[in-house]
């Protein structure tokens, strides 16, 4: 068992994840991360937000307040994990 939890706890997997608001229909790109929770002993994620998915071009527009480039993105899955 402590061989097991050793081994979560040196990978961190990331991927992008998207969420579409039924509200609005409109699609958010999140970075997933999931990590190892010691105390909790389970395993647990984080987002962090990227931005708006373009529904014609698949791009990822990012916020005003964030100065990064702009990603692209050609899956219409709602998960890129592979999960």
């Amino acid at each position: 068992m402590n061989k097991i939890v050793t081994i979560l706890e040196d990978k961190v997997m990331a991927c992008i994840v998207y969420q579409t608001d039924k509200r609005t229909g409109i699609k958010y790109a999140y970075e997933s991360t999931s990590y190892w929770d010691k105390d909790k002993k389970q395993p647990r994620s984080k987002r962090k937000y990227l931005g708006k998915v373009d529904p014609l071009s698949g791009e990822i527009i990012t916020s005003r307040s964030k100065k990064h480039s702009t990603a692209s993105s050609t899956q219409e899955d709602n998960d890129t994990c592979g999960t």
